[in-house]
């Protein structure tokens, strides 16, 4: 490099009129905006031999997450617009994940009220109880009593089913009912179980023969328990066979044997007065028969 005024670089910063070696052209291309030098004089002055410092409150700075919504962080002063548009995301989220538990609720409360509304129609609440009984009757009462016909056609009218069982006790009817239940899950979620509960009630019928051997045993022991079988030890019977039941005792055809009895005995008293031989009309107690009294003693 020449000499002859300032040397070095420092000789072609300061004088605007000086070439040196380097040759720096008046249309050489203007240095990138990134850097700006400030003025020699300037810098000497601060002592500053690197760039200047960058205000950082300009400082803008834009962030993009994947989502539906661009987050938008900067660097000014006062609140932040990202956490502000966080913000309205976590409270969309909480207002979409209440009004969900509030429908769920909703159909958790409406699932209850039909199943108990099922529920009281089932256990007499309506007319319609009747459908959901099961008749079980015992099959002596079809094979020997003469009444299953009867009875089948009797549930049938009114919508109830019936099966054929062999009952604990001979010549009697049980009901079951179909009964719905209402179980909570620990999700909260409301389930219906769908089974069947035997009835309290147990209708027992009784034979007319054995019945009137139950009143004519009565009539010879009277009140006592003796070795005969008598009403009052079979009725002590079953309870033990039942008891939890609640039991009711039926005598089908008890007017037809009145009726036939009382017919008995105008046919023997009519022949007996048609007879050319005098007759000694028999009593019921030697026929064995019962009268509606003896009925009522026991």
């Amino acid at each position: 490099m020449a000499g002859g005024r300032s040397s070095g670089w420092m000789g072609t910063l300061i004088g605007a009129d000086v070439k040196s070696a380097m040759d720096f052209s008046s249309d050489d291309e203007e240095l990138p905006q990134i850097y700006k030098p400030s003025s020699l004089s300037a810098r000497a002055t601060t002592n500053q031999t690197g760039p200047p410092s960058i205000n950082k409150s300009s400082l803008h700075v834009s962030i993009i997450i994947d989502s539906d919504e661009d987050v938008e962080v900067t660097g000014t002063h006062g609140p932040s617009r990202g956490l502000g548009q966080m913000r309205k995301m976590n409270n969309k989220k909480a207002r979409e994940e209440k009004a969900l538990s509030k429908e769920l609720e909703k159909q958790r409360k409406e699932q209850i009220r039909i199943a108990e509304r099922e529920r009281k129609k089932q256990m007499g609440g309506s007319k319609d109880c009747l459908q959901y009984l099961i008749l079980m009757l015992d099959t002596r009462i079809v094979n020997s009593g003469g009444h299953g016909v009867a009875i089948f056609k009797a549930c049938e009218a009114l919508g109830i089913q019936y099966i054929t069982k062999e009952q604990t006790v001979p010549f009697s009817i049980t009901w079951s009912r179909q009964v719905t239940s209402i179980n909570v899950s620990r999700e909260n979620q409301v389930e219906t179980v769908k089974s069947e509960q035997m009835e309290e009630d147990v209708l027992v019928l009784l034979p007319v023969a054995d019945f009137v051997n139950f009143v004519q045993n009565h009539k010879k022991c009277g009140s006592e328990l003796g070795g005969e079988p008598t009403l009052t030890n079979y009725v002590q019977t079953v309870k033990q066979h039942l008891p939890n039941s609640i039991l009711s005792f039926v005598v089908i055809g008890m007017e037809k044997y009145f009726r036939d009895q009382k017919t008995k005995v105008q046919r023997k008293h009519r022949e007996a007065v048609l007879s050319s031989e005098r007759v000694t009309p028999c009593t019921d107690s030697d026929q064995g028969s019962v009268h509606r009294l003896d009925v009522e003693e026991v």
